[in-house]
C-alpha cells in the first residue's frame, strides 16, 4: 500500500465546495473524457442502497492527475472544465464529507488500483491533509467512483445539475440561433433563472426571464468570472433569437426592456441598442401605447 498526500488544506474552500459540487465535477470529467473519445461514461444510482456510481470505461488515470494544476484536459476547447484541478478538489471534498459522517462510504477504483481518500494529520506539514491511500486490486479497465449515502432527493438534485440528465429538459423548449454556435435559450418554465455552461448548471439568477446554456469560460470553481460579459452575451443572444423567431420573443423582449426588471436587459449594451429589429419593436410598442406623435 502507498500513501500520497494532496497538498491542499482540507478547510480550503470548504464553504465553497459542497457535496453536489464534487459530484458535479466527477460527472463533468466523465463527460469530457467521453467527448474526447478516451472512455465511455456509465452513471448509475441505486435507490435501495443509496449508492451513486460514476464510471469512465476503458481508462486508467495517472497518479499525476492529483497534482494541482496537472491535467490532460487543459486547453481542450470542448471540455466543460479547463483547469484540471477539479478531481483533486472533488476527492478532497468527498473525503471531508465522509470524515464528518455525512457519507456512508467512498470507493475509488482506478483500473488495477484502489484509491482511498482520508483526512489525516500529517507530521511533515504539521497540519490536517487529504491523503490518498492506494493498493493493488484486480484490473477493472475503468476509473470508477462509488459514493454511498446519497438519498433519492440528493440524486434528483444532482440530475438537475446536467441538462442531459434532467428529466424535465425538453429540446422542444430550446431556441438556438444558428449563427451562435453552441449557445441556446431555455424557454421551459422550470429553467427560468438558471445559467448552464455546456450543459452543466453554474448559477441561478432570480431576475432572469429565461434559462440559458452557454459556451463561456469559468473560473477554477466553475463560477462566472464576469457578469458584465454574461449580460452582454445574453443580450446579443436574445437579439439574434428575436430576428429568427419574432413571434416568440418580440412581446417578451419589449416587456423586459420597458420594465428594466430582468437581468438580461438591465444596463442595456450595444447588442440591444444598435439592433434594428429590437429598435423597431420597441418603437412600435411605444407608438401603440402613446401615439405616433408622442416623444
Amino acid at each position: 500500500m502507498a500513501r500520497h498526500v494532496l497538498t491542499i488544506d482540507p478547510s480550503y474552500q470548504a464553504t465553497e465546495w459542497h457535496l453536489e459540487d464534487a459530484i458535479r465535477e466527477l460527472i463533468a470529467n466523465a463527460i469530457d473524457s467521453e467527448k474526447r473519445q478516451e472512455s465511455k461514461m456509465s452513471l448509475g444510482y441505486s435507490v435501495r442502497n443509496k449508492t451513486l456510481s460514476i464510471e469512465s470505461l476503458g481508462i486508467k488515470l495517472p497518479l499525476k492527475v492529483l497534482l494541482m494544476g496537472q491535467s490532460t484536459a487543459r486547453d481542450v476547447e470542448d471540455n466543460i472544465g479547463l483547469f484540471g484541478e477539479g478531481l483533486a478538489m472533488a476527492l478532497k471534498t468527498l473525503a471531508l464529507y465522509e470524515g464528518n459522517g455525512k457519507l456512508e462510504g467512498l470507493t475509488i477504483e482506478n483500473d488495477d488500483e484502489k484509491w482511498t481518500p482520508k483526512l489525516e494529520f500529517d507530521t511533515t506539514w504539521d497540519s490536517w491533509v487529504t491523503a490518498i491511500h492506494t493498493r493493488v486490486i484486480k484490473p477493472r479497465n475503468s476509473f470508477k467512483v462509488i459514493i454511498n449515502g446519497i438519498s433519492f432527493e440528493q440524486w434528483e438534485d444532482i440530475q438537475r445539475l446536467f441538462l442531459d440528465l434532467d428529466p424535465e429538459f425538453n429540446l422542444d423548449e430550446v431556441v438556438k440561433p444558428a449563427q451562435w454556435g453552441y449557445d441556446r435559450i431555455l424557454t421551459g418554465e422550470s429553467f427560468a433563472g438558471s445559467v448552464y455552461v455546456k450543459g452543466v448548471f453554474v448559477k441561478s439568477y432570480p431576475d432572469l426571464r429565461y434559462g440559458y446554456d452557454l459556451d463561456m469560460k469559468l473560473n477554477r470553481d466553475r463560477k462566472m468570472v464576469d457578469e458584465w460579459d454574461l449580460r452582454n452575451q445574453l443580450q446579443r443572444l436574445l437579439a439574434s433569437a428575436m430576428e429568427i423567431a419574432p413571434d416568440k420573443f418580440k412581446r417578451d423582449l419589449v416587456d423586459m426592456i420597458t420594465s428594466g426588471e430582468n437581468f438580461e436587459v438591465s444596463r442595456a449594451h450595444w447588442a440591444l441598442t444598435q439592433n434594428s429589429t429590437v429598435a423597431e419593436a420597441v418603437t412600435s410598442s411605444f407608438e401603440d401605447k402613446h401615439g405616433e406623435d408622442a416623444i
